[in-house]
């Protein structure tokens, strides 16, 4: 039997040392970022050194082989993608739904205020009003009491119907916010793109960088649908002359962004990140580009220019379409923007089937509308209300009118015209001493009739059932969002949870680690003291034998 070589063993010892010692590196790089946003904990891949097929003088026997030491092969994150894929599918479902929470919340506060409080008032004291003016239709102060309730009317819908628009108006600053981050997103992951191609030129990928990019796209999926595809390695040389040449490194590390509703991996119109030549989608977002309450021309964010890491625009993609998404704040800040609540109305785009702030702000401007047709019908006399603008009339432009602002009496008490020789033209035109149509204004307030608002929906009721039917219905979609979100959360918190029980630092695991590699660089130093001791008495001792 040969005896095995006189160095066999420290290459063996030193590698041993090579790994306990890079293992104790990564725990400890795992403990300096158990704080850190985005850090997926790492762990070092060894495996065996096998003899393979050296070709030995005299061969070995099989229980000589006995392999030649470990080898690190690689650093590994440890991450699971199909954790990532649903984390991102559910992260952007609940931020839609936290964005129409926060909207929803808003407007049923407002509505309850308006409703339960400030119309309530306004119809129990109109009703006091028209009933004192009724026992006393001769009397000014009467009419005057009606006219300044008419006037807390027109104050009260135009208030609400100003904090529904701000509330809009809010929403379409964060659209404008959110396409910038957007913007600033895409560029980043473009960056981190190259620089993780550069380095996978060289065979290795900084796993910080890898995290850096992950942490970007969780961010995106709050914003909108995403999806990451990996692009491919082209080494044959016909594939790389049909991508046009590019040189075979260029596709390594490189990951492709798609945002929005297709699932065309070669759509170019939802592609925000180009993996394969650096290059990155810009949006825009100009709130004058569109009317606010037009359902043909709904508030969207647009595609622009693709742009190289220079800032150059490279080429138009789509320039101008609106950007479609079934999910994230964007679909929320579109429902809650553009939802008329009708969807036959709404065909592709699904945002409109919702009821947001146009469809609240066009429940109000029907009931507004009603109850101003009805008192200006009833008023033979002329017009008790008019609009600022000389516009259809609506709660935000709705006043009384200018003749009855200069004659509290210009409200007409009687249909009935007066047929005495001695009444005058005035008293032939309001009954002068009657009051009968006092009661027809009354019961303009409490008759049922068919009231139906700008996109077809119809209610039969009365104006004051209508105004509860419209608080009804906002705490429905409260109430029915509210329970999305809920669900949401959960699914959200327990997927969260498997994804850190997988990639996050567990403290006790890496001090149990540092433990065992201690031990075991510890016993690889004792190992290589064992062969420097072999060693010496091979070369200082074993030449004195026989002598």
């Amino acid at each position: 039997m040969a005896i095995r070589p006189t160095f066999y063993g420290f290459e063996m010892a030193r590698m041993a040392l090579f790994a306990s010692q890079r293992n104790i590196d990564v725990a400890g790089h795992n403990i300096a970022n158990m704080n850190t946003e985005g850090y997926s904990r790492q762990r070092a891949n060894m495996s065996a050194i096998g003899v393979g097929n050296l070709n030995w003088k005299h061969p070995v026997p099989k229980h000589g082989n006995v392999g030649m030491g470990v080898s690190v092969d690689n650093i590994q994150r440890v991450r699971d993608e199909f954790l990532d894929v649903r984390f991102w599918k559910e992260n952007s479902d609940n931020h839609r739904y936290s964005v129409k929470y926060d909207s929803l919340n808003s407007v049923e506060m407002l509505l309850d205020e308006f409703t339960l409080d400030n119309m309530d008032a306004v119809f129990s004291d109109l009703s006091a009003a028209l009933t004192k003016l009724h026992e006393h239709s001769e009397t000014p102060e009467f009419a005057s009491q009606v006219r300044m309730i008419s006037q807390t009317f027109c104050r009260t819908v135009g208030k609400l119907s100003s904090d529904l628009s701000f509330i809009r108006t809010q929403n379409l600053t964060q659209m404008e916010l959110i396409t910038a981050r957007v913007n600033e997103i895409s560029k980043h992951i473009a960056v981190i793109n190259a620089e993780i191609r550069a380095q996978a030129v060289f065979g290795t990928v900084s796993n910080d960088l890898l995290d850096q990019r992950d942490l970007m796209i969780d961010e995106l999926s709050t914003y909108g649908n995403v999806r990451r595809v990996p692009e491919p390695v082209f080494s044959q040389e016909k594939e790389m002359l049909e991508i046009g040449e590019i040189d075979k490194y260029s596709a390594i590390g490189g990951f492709t962004i798609y945002f929005g509703l297709s699932d065309d991996p070669h759509d170019e119109g939802i592609m925000l990140v180009d993996g394969l030549h650096n290059e990155y989608s810009v949006f825009h977002f100009d709130r004058a580009d569109f009317d606010p309450y037009d359902p043909a021309n709904p508030a969207r964010i647009t595609w622009g220019e693709r742009r190289d890491l220079r800032d150059e625009p490279v080429t138009s993609v789509n320039e101008g379409e609106p950007l479609i998404v079934s999910s994230g704040m964007i679909m929320g800040f579109y429902e809650m923007t553009n939802g008329i609540g009708n969807v036959l109305e709404s065909g592709e785009t699904l945002d409109l089937a919702s009821k947001g702030i146009p469809y609240f702000v066009s429940k109000l401007d029907t009931f507004v509308r009603t109850f101003v047709e009805e008192f200006n019908t009833i008023n033979e006399f002329g017009d008790l209300f008019e609009s600022y603008d000389g516009g259809e009339i609506t709660a935000a432009n709705v006043r009384i009118s200018e003749e009855w602002s200069l004659n509290p009496m210009f409200i007409t008490r009687s249909t009935i015209t007066g047929n005495s020789s001695n009444q005058t033209e005035e008293s032939d035109r309001t009954g002068a001493g009657r009051n009968d149509n006092m009661l027809r204004f009354i019961e303009a307030l409490r008759k049922d009739m068919e009231i139906e608002d700008d996109v077809g929906n119809t209610f039969t009721g009365s104006l004051r059932q209508f105004l509860t039917s419209f608080n009804s219905d906002t705490t429905i979609e409260v109430s029915s969002n509210d329970r999305l979100l809920g669900q949401s959360d959960v699914l959200l918190l327990s997927i969260e949870n498997l994804r850190a029980s997988v990639k996050n630092v567990s403290q006790d695991e890496e001090a149990i680690n540092l433990a065992k590699f201690q031990k075991s660089y510890g016993a690889a130093s004792r190992f290589m003291t064992t062969l420097d001791e072999m060693l010496d008495l091979i070369v200082h001792r074993l030449g004195i034998v026989g002598r």
